[in-house]
């Protein structure tokens, strides 16, 4: 049943939320209101420093300036100044490229051409110095060694013979690697590539931008070897993807290695976790606790994989979102830790955009408390199970190699 109300109701709650409102917006004034006088002599500090650095070149340095440029350097000594190795500043296209990364995409060709003209110029062409695996040049069938002689985007020529001088060599190549550059595969689906190997000269279109692969996987008797690089919002698929194939080829135990695997997100390391570990017991995945005591929780809320051995490796470069993966992994009963102990970065990273400068500073902003853990890892870091840091053999990989024998 509807029921109308009065004027005087409407007004007396209308007077009410405004009496309510007051004090709270007075709360929230005085606490930043002393937030920023407390922050007022660091901050004076800071601005009569640039201010007289400042004062002193427009004085007396001989040359133009570049207003951009020192921007931008100022923007990266103020983040150095912080001592701290996980902060840094990312132009913007280097931004760009970090964000799209973490999509899981790549709007390049997957080719790598040397910066030095001495090791990349040849009398025919540029050579290949690497092409990554899985990207568009290697299913177009390009090599490393493979001479490029001319590339087209569509009827502009970014690359032809005309180019190959020493006084032209730079730009060129510049222009080549343009190709790796963020921009490269906003108008431009694909690229015409002639490259000579030996005597045979060919043509291919070679599609603009791929996904990244961050998880490979190989069968090794019976035992699943799971390569993860990065944790982007891809890999969860990617890693399940693997996995199962893994398992239909007749894998009996799963080994994660995470050696050298430090780029990516929490939350995305949270995601691909979920799919290993039981849903709806108790605690978090992980906990974050930011600078105002405020906490974000990662529950585990999905049927976890039903495998009876499995192992991670882990290594000094094995860092932040791979060591939570790793922590968790045995925390949860899932897995034996493997390798030498991991870098220690227990703490959260997010970006910060800026306007003025463009770009993004990358920021410690929160501390990661694993699963079932009462601190954080930070500055500590994961200790492995098995250790076989300081054993050394030329012929085989240690770490692996005990958790073949562990399975076998």
């Amino acid at each position: 049943m509807n029921r109308k109300v009065s004027l005087g109701v409407a007004l007396a709650m209308a007077i009410l939320c405004v009496a309510v409102s007051i004090p709270l917006t007075m709360v929230y004034a005085r606490r930043e209101q002393n937030r920023i006088i407390s922050n007022l002599p660091q901050r004076a500090e800071h601005y009569d420093a640039v201010e007289e650095i400042d004062r002193g070149v427009q004085e007396n340095y001989l040359r133009r300036t570049s207003g951009a440029a020192i921007n931008e350097a100022l923007v990266r000594g103020y983040v150095a100044g912080l001592h701290d190795p996980y902060c840094y500043y990312m132009d913007a296209k280097e931004y760009l490229a970090y964000t799209r990364r973490l999509e899981g995409s790549a709007p390049d060709l997957g080719l790598v051409i040397s910066d030095d003209p001495a090791l990349s110029l040849t009398k025919d062409g540029v050579i290949v110095s690497q092409v990554q695996p899985g990207s568009p040049a290697a299913a177009s069938g390009l090599l490393k060694g493979d001479i490029i002689t001319k590339v087209m985007a569509e009827s502009r020529v970014i690359l032809s013979a005309e180019d190959l001088t020493p006084e032209k060599a730079a730009p060129a190549l510049a222009r080549l690697a343009e190709l790796n550059d963020v921009d490269a595969g906003v108008s431009v689906t694909h690229i015409a590539v002639t490259y000579k190997r030996r005597d045979v000269t060919k043509t291919v279109n070679v599609m603009v931008g791929h996904n990244l692969p961050t998880v490979t996987g190989e069968l090794k008797g019976t035992v699943g070897v799971l390569k993860i690089t990065a944790f982007y919002r891809t890999t969860r698929d990617q890693l399940e993807q693997q996995a199962k194939d893994l398992i239909s080829k007749g894998a009996t135990s799963l080994v994660f290695d995470l050696r050298g695997c430090r780029e990516g997100t929490l939350e995305y390391a949270c995601t691909t976790l979920d799919y290993l570990v039981p849903a709806g017991k108790s605690g978090a995945m992980a906990t974050i606790t930011y600078r105002d005591g405020k906490q974000k929780s990662y529950p585990s809320d999905a049927a976890s994989l039903t495998m009876p051995a499995m192992a991670v490796l882990i290594d000094s470069e094995t860092s932040g979102p791979a060591e939570l993966f790793a922590y968790d992994m045995r925390a949860y009963g899932k897995a034996t830790l493997i390798g030498a102990k991991t870098e220690g970065n227990g703490s959260l990273q997010l970006p910060v955009t800026l306007e003025t400068v463009g770009g993004a500073v990358m920021l410690t902003v929160g501390e990661i408390v694993p699963y079932g853990a009462s601190q954080s890892f930070d500055s500590i870091g994961v200790t492995p199970d098995i250790i076989t840091e300081g054993i050394q053999s030329s012929t085989q990989d240690v770490a692996l190699g005990a958790a073949l024998a562990k399975f076998s």
